[in-house]
């Protein structure tokens, strides 16, 4: 759509064709592609979803042309409901376990309702729950055998 032209937005440059051009890196890039991205939007809003280290760079090298169109970031929150975590886990486990015709005693097992509680306690994030998970799974593969987790809070 944009091949060939040269967007300019505060003291960036973005280069459309093949190379990169005067981009001096990728925050840089990434910046004068949200501001071109945020001029070109018709009726639609721009989510950008990045960690708070990554926000800070875009805003560092986007300059005024980027900070005056974007809002400042929301911080995205746990989960702070036993059913909530209990069903990111059990959505998660279901389908292996179809697939390898496992009858589960209990639908989040090895979970425990003690170790859902655990996560929903802190207002673990949803990535941070599946983490924890898979640590622990790759625990179990490595004793051979599984046993029941109690706590998905590391300690």
């Amino acid at each position: 759509m944009f091949k060939g032209r040269a967007v300019a937005a505060n003291n960036m440059a973005l280069q459309t064709n093949d190379d990169i051009g005067p981009v001096q890196g990728l925050g840089d890039l990434l910046a004068a592609g949200l501001v071109q991205l945020h001029d070109v939007r018709f009726r639609g809003k721009t989510i950008i979803t990045c960690l708070f280290d990554s926000w800070r760079v875009l805003k560092e090298r986007g300059g005024e042309a980027f900070w005056q169109r974007f809002d400042e970031p929301v911080a995205m929150e746990g989960m702070n409901e036993d059913s909530a975590v209990r069903a990111l886990i059990v959505n998660r486990l279901r389908p292996a376990y179809q697939a390898a015709k496992f009858a589960a005693p209990f639908p989040s097992w090895p979970f425990s309702d003690a170790a859902i509680a655990s996560a929903a306690s802190v207002g673990m994030l949803p990535r941070t729950i599946l983490m924890r998970c898979e640590a622990f799974r790759r625990a179990c593969l490595d004793k051979g055998s599984v046993e029941i987790c109690n706590s998905l809070i590391a300690g």
